[in-house]
């Protein structure tokens, strides 16, 4: 399934226990194959910013910087929330329906 998936387009989430680049735990997101303009996108909260890889953009919100928020589940949320609406936003994907998907009773996405 991997394969077929990177053989056209994904987001990916996660959370980085770090490595020499990003020498902290972070949440990230990319955008895979990345489009022009993604990292001029805003990422929310303020603490969470885009990254240059080499092999692309990710961005990153410092996992030292979502605990000390006053509601870090709320902006863990606003990461990926504004991280995903970048790469929908870049990549032309079809957001109305994606959103639309995510709000529909029984599907995956669907917010408790």
């Amino acid at each position: 399934m991997t394969r077929e998936v990177y053989s056209h387009e994904v987001i990916s989430f996660g959370f980085w226990a770090g490595s020499e680049q990003v020498r902290e735990p972070a949440f990230y997101s990319y955008t895979a194959p990345e489009r022009e303009g993604l990292r001029d996108e805003p990422l929310t909260p303020d603490a969470a910013h885009w990254v240059d890889t080499g092999n692309g953009s990710l961005a990153l919100l410092r996992y030292d910087d979502l605990r000390t928020t006053a509601d870090p589940r709320g902006a863990l949320l606003g990461f990926f929330e504004s991280a995903c609406g970048a790469g929908v936003r870049t990549s032309d994907w079809p957001g109305d329906e994606l959103t639309a998907a995510r709000e529909r009773p029984g599907t995956h996405g669907n917010r408790r």
